[in-house]
């Protein structure tokens, strides 16, 4: 477990050398009034170097920002469930972090090695069962990356939802079964990979989308709440 542990620290290590590389949020900054520092974190994020369009994308950034500051929200946690709308986001954000959750799909990864032993394989294999479930959900992320757009999110987030529900049932009747070993590790690689490919990414991306601006910084804290509290539930 020590060298398990050990290799969390790479990927921590790697993401730190990378934010001292990463420019501060142009909008955090016109927010404090550093346009030329927002300029330029503008700049380093995007290719054109063009001036003319740098300067209009900053201009936007500013009336949006001016609007919000315009127009104060006072609460900003009640503020998410003041008008009809906003409560309408709030209820889609949440209940798809919830149901996300609901899938199971944090108690698959944190206890994929005791599926692996539960079906016969000793504990050194049933680890590298394991990453190999991790590897089956990347798989997914990365078809949900190219079909985000393409596909739309709701359709993406049905047909996940459908692949869950089918893999889920396979691995309760192959667990039941005459070869559970083939099938229920069979069938928890498909669960990953469809998991992936929508609900994974479709969650996040549809509360970065549905709540207006004044407000979304706090429902979406509200909605990431909900899908932990969902994990704990479902993982416990």
């Amino acid at each position: 477990w020590r060298a398990t542990t050990a290799m969390a620290a790479v990927p921590a290590v790697l993401q730190f050398a990378m934010l001292l590389c990463l420019p501060e949020s142009p909008r955090w900054l016109v927010t404090k009034g550093k346009l030329q520092e927002a300029r330029e974190a503008l700049a380093a994020l995007r290719d054109d170097d063009d001036d003319s369009v740098l300067a209009e994308e900053l201009r936007k950034v500013e009336d949006i920002v001016r609007e919000e500051q315009a127009t104060p929200v006072g609460n900003p946690w009640l503020a998410t469930v003041r008008t009809l709308p906003r409560r309408r986001a709030l209820s889609v954000g949440v209940a798809i972090m919830v149901f996300q959750a609901l899938t199971g799909i944090n108690a698959v990864m944190y206890y994929g090695s005791s599926i692996a032993r539960g079906v016969g394989f000793s504990h050194r294999t049933s680890v590298w069962i394991a990453a190999i479930f991790d590897v089956a959900q990347l798989l997914g992320v990365v078809v949900s990356i190219q079909r985000m757009d393409h596909a739309g999110r709701r359709p993406l987030a049905m047909s996940s939802a459908l692949g869950c529900v089918v893999s889920l049932l396979a691995m309760i009747l192959f667990s039941t079964s005459l070869f559970p070993t083939e099938g229920v590790l069979s069938a928890t690689m498909v669960y990953l990979f469809v998991f992936g490919s929508g609900y994974s990414g479709v969650a996040w991306t549809l509360n970065s989308e549905v709540h207006p601006l004044a407000t979304r910084s706090h429902a979406q804290s509200i909605a990431v709440a909900a899908n932990w509290g969902a994990n704990a539930v479902v993982s416990v």
